[in-house]
This record gives C-alpha cells, structure tokens and sequence, in this order.
C-alpha cells in the first residue's frame, strides 16, 4: 500500500485502491458535508494510525481498524478530495476539528428545547456498507449509539456510529423497528438514590421501566422529569429493584445523593403506564 502512495507538502495520491480501503474512504467521506460555509467538517480525523472520525455535524462515525491492518496516512486531519475506484486523494487540513473522543465519551449535553422529526432513512449512507445495524438507546431522549456489524468489503475492525442529541417526537424506537433495524437497550448498571430530609427517590429511566415492563406497577407517588422517572423508596423503587434482579441475576448499584433545593417535589407526578 505504502509503495502504491506518493506524498508531496501534505498530498497524499493512492492510485487503484484495493476495493476495502475505498469503501472505507467513501463510507467516510458520505458523512462529511460539502457546504462551503463548514468546510471545516469535510475532514477525517486519524487520531492513532488506525482509528478513523468523520462527521456531518449530525451523526458521528468511527472505523476502529484492527492493529495490524495499518495505513498510508499520518494521524491529524485530513480532507477526502477525490475518492473513486481509480484514486483516492486526501489533503492535509489545518481545520479547528471537534475532540471526538470528548464527543464519543460524554455524549453531548441536551439541549431541552430542541425538537425534532426523524427519519431513519438519513442513516443509509452510514448503514450501507453493513449487513447489520445495532441502535443502543440508553434511554428514550438520549443519543442513540448504533453498532455496524457484518462488514461488506471494508477493512477488518470494528465500525459505529453516535446520532447527535436531539429530542425526537414520537417514538423513536417504533420508527427504527419499522425501518427494520435492530434496536437493542442497554440497561445501566448503577442509579442516582436521591433523598431529602423526609423522603427518597431512585431515578431511573422512562425507557428501563418499559425493557422491564414494570409501567404499569409504579404508582403515583413517583415523579417524571424529562424522560426519568424518579421512584419513590418504599414501593416503587423496590418494584424496580426486584424486576431488574430477576432479569439480570444481580443487584443494580445505588449511588446516594442529595436533593438539597428540593427539586424532585416539583416534578409531575407518574401516571399509569408512563
């Protein structure tokens, strides 16, 4: 690959790139933007020799390449010029590039007043190169993680995709199950206990209560804040604890905290069946 590749002051020109690497390219490349106002997003970022970034400003990808596959590149920023069967051209960019990993780990801060429709069908450029697309929800207002699985023609490694936090109306999960994806969640292991001097709530996601089935057993003495339902400690929060023992052979994690301002009180109240 390496005697394939010239590089001239930041140029780097592949010629006749084996089918696996272009498909990694354009794969790449169908999630970075075009528009001249953000050229700063037309860019792949190579943080290690083998971990590949490129976003769209809407979704987040990564190529995570096995170790020994290695590259023709050197880690920073580069832009996807030209990318056919014939050539691959990347230029070496000087661009204010997001910190992915910051991006990928924490996984945004919401923005409660942002709203909007969804259509799966966006996804395709992401989904395309797979055979199977995992949508992991870690609860029903959060970012979704998808993993990319059964890889058609790429490199060997393991590949995965992160939406941008956006409140979405409806149901998100029906719509990717009607789009035949598989939607898988993934149910935490530690919870907030939350206790002020009279009483206690554990705060658990909307959609963990649904994964377990337990809507309908809570009652309402519970509280609901944007998309977490905080159980109150003599009933509910033991409903939940027994449904998540029962599923998982465990005892989840408590972490005890404290609501000093009273917060949870002026919450809603939980209705049947969330």
């Amino acid at each position: 690959m390496t005697e394939q590749s010239t590089q001239d002051n930041g140029n780097v020109l592949v010629p006749n790139p084996p089918k696996a690497w272009k498909n990694l390219f354009s794969w790449l490349d169908a999630n970075t933007t075009g528009d001249e106002y953000r050229i700063n997003l037309k860019a792949i970022w190579l943080d290690d020799n083998h971990t590949f970034w490129a976003t769209n400003g809407y979704a987040l990808v990564r190529a995570e390449l096995d170790d020994d596959t290695g590259t023709f590149l050197t880690p920073g920023y580069w832009f996807i010029n030209v990318c056919t069967t014939k050539l691959v051209h990347f230029i070496k960019a000087d661009v204010n590039y997001p910190d992915v990993h910051s991006i990928w780990d924490s996984y945004f801060t919401f923005n409660q007043n942002a709203v909007a429709t969804f259509d799966p069908g966006i996804l395709a450029n992401i989904t395309k190169p797979f055979g199977k697309a995992l949508m992991h929800m870690s609860q029903s207002n959060s970012p979704m993680h998808i993993v990319l699985e059964d890889a058609k023609s790429m490199p060997e490694g393991i590949y995965s995709a992160l939406l941008m936090p956006i409140l979405f109306k409806g149901d998100i999960r029906e719509r990717f199950v009607k789009a035949k994806f598989n939607v898988e969640y993934l149910m935490p292991e530690s919870f907030d206990f939350y206790a002020d001097p009279g009483h206690g709530w554990l705060e658990v996601p909307m959609v963990a209560l649904k994964y377990l089935g337990i809507t309908d057993l809570i009652t309402e003495y519970s509280y609901v804040y944007f998309g977490n339902v905080y159980l109150e400690e003599d009933q509910d929060a033991c409903t939940f604890i027994t449904a998540y023992r029962e599923s998982y052979g465990r005892e989840p994690e408590i972490v005890h905290k404290y609501d000093d301002d009273g917060l949870i009180r002026s919450y809603g109240y939980y209705r049947k069946g969330g």
